[in-house]
């Protein structure tokens, strides 16, 4: 996949609120395995809850700001075209 394919799927993720799947792509397309791997569970945990319990989200949002500082270095200026 390229950058471009990427991030046209994360718009496209995002825009119908599937923020936990957008995360989980960027990671695995990154090369964060293991990230990736937390995020699934996490996706899933939040399936089965039917919401987004607040000690998850915190552990979620430590996980993304990781994803987060990876993918800049790896997608560099494309990092910026993530809505």
């Amino acid at each position: 996949m390229t950058h471009s394919a990427i991030i046209k799927n994360w718009n496209k993720l995002t825009d119908i609120n599937h923020h936990g799947e957008a995360l989980e792509m960027l990671a695995l397309y990154i090369g964060a395995a293991k990230d990736g791997k937390i995020l699934r569970h996490v996706n899933a945990i939040c399936e089965v809850e039917g919401e987004f319990p607040n000690g998850l989200r915190a552990y979620r949002n430590e996980i993304q700001g990781n994803v987060f500082k990876l993918a800049r270095e790896v997608m560099g200026d494309d990092f910026d075209k993530l809505n």
